[in-house]
Parts: C-alpha cells; structure tokens; sequence
C-alpha cells in the first residue's frame, strides 16, 4: 500500500495527490472494517441461529416425549381396561360352563343311580319269578308275575324316558339286559302255563330258565353295576384272590 501511495504522491505530485490517497485509504479501510463487522455479524447470527435450533428442538422433543409418554400411557389403561373387561367376561363364561357341566353331570348321576334301581328290582322280581323254589310268606308264582310287571314297565319307561343321559354304549347293554329279562321271562309264563293245564309238554323250561339267569343275566347284570360305579367315579375293588 505505502508503494501505490508513493506512485500517486509523484505522478499527482503536491496536496492534492496526498488527500485523494488519504481518501482512497480511508474508504479501503472502512470497507475492510465493514466487511470483519459484517463476517462477526453472520458468524454470531449463526451461532445464535443454531442455539435457537438446538433449543427448538430440544423443546420439541421434549414435548413429543411427553406427548408419546402420555399416549402410551392412555394406550396402557385403555388395554388394561380392555384386558380386565375379557377377563371378567371369560370368568363369567367359564363359571357358566361349570354350573352347565354340574348340573349335567348331577343329572347323569341321578340318571344312573334311578335306572340302576329300577333295573336291580326287574332283576330281583325274575329272579324270584323263575326260582324253582318259593319261600314261605312270598306270593305266589302269579302273585310274582303281577310284581315283576310293575317293576319292569316301570323300569321300561324310565328307560326310554331318560336315555338321553345314558352313554350310547351303555344304553344299549341296558336295554339288551332288559330284554334277556324279558325273554326268560315271558319264556318261564307260557312254560308254567302249560304245565297248569295239565299238558305233559316238555319241562325243561325250570332248568332253562335257571340257566339263562346264571349264565347271561347275572354277568350282564354285574358288568352293567361295574359300568355305572365307573362313569360315577368309583374305583374298581381288585378282583378277590
């Protein structure tokens, strides 16, 4: 600079190049003071920018955070609520298939215990009908009939009354023993009936009829008893040595 002032003191020469050149300095000096004033300006309008940005989002995310905490929250109660109210309804229903299932099983059981009832007295009656030998003080063979006929249509009609309670497969055996009863029965009548009659008709239906009761009904009879304990939850009894 103190080069290009010399140059101009001698090519203008006396005051005057003197004062152009204090000018001419003077402006470049401004201009260099206006442009470090300008550079500090924008270097701390930038600092005060990214201060402000980092605040900025420092606040937004705190407030995202607390916004999504208290979302989360609402969530959180919201299935909870939600949660319990399934829970409580399960519980209700569940509770319902329990009293459904009691009352069902109470019925089966009530079903067992009366048909088992009502099939032993069938059971006992032909028992006493067909036996060749009559205790003093039982009625007699007619007097029998008559029982057993109350006894079995009794039976026979609860039988078909309440199957819906019985196992299938267990419904069937039953109903198959009520016919052997039946048969041997009805077999023994008309056998007897003819030996009243004075027909000299073939006896052998004491001993057949005997026969049938030890060998088919009473097994029958002790398989179903062992049936009905089982589906009552009765433990088997080992069989005796």
């Amino acid at each position: 600079m103190e080069e290009a002032l010399r140059t101009l003191f001698i090519a203008g020469g006396g005051t005057a190049a003197w004062i152009a050149a204090t000018v001419w300095l003077a402006r470049s000096l401004l201009i260099h003071l206006a442009n470090k004033d300008i550079e500090k300006y924008k270097a701390d309008l930038k600092a005060n920018n990214d201060l402000d940005l980092e605040g900025f989002k420092a606040d937004l995310k705190a407030v995202s955070d607390r916004e999504l905490e208290s979302h989360k929250a609402a969530l959180k109660a919201t299935s909870d609520k939600e949660l319990e109210v399934l829970r409580s309804r399960m519980s209700i229903q569940l509770l319902e298939h329990e009293v459904r299932f009691r009352r069902l099983h109470d019925k089966v059981a009530e079903t067992i215990a009366e048909t088992f009832t009502r099939l032993t007295k069938t059971y006992d009656s032909v028992a006493r009908y067909v036996s060749p030998v009559d205790l003093a003080g039982q009625p007699d063979k007619d007097g029998k009939l008559v029982i057993l006929g109350e006894h079995y249509n009794e039976f026979s009609n609860y039988l078909s009354d309440n199957r819906l309670f019985l196992p299938r497969h267990l419904y069937k055996t039953v109903l198959e023993f009520r016919n052997k009863l039946y048969d041997v029965s009805m077999s023994f009548k008309w056998g007897l009936q003819g030996q009243k009659a004075g027909r000299a008709g073939d006896v052998r239906f004491w001993t057949e009829a005997d026969t049938t009761f030890k060998e088919e009904i009473t097994p029958l009879y002790d398989k179903i008893h062992i049936e009905f304990q089982s589906i009552l939850g009765f433990e088997r009894a080992p069989d005796p040595e």
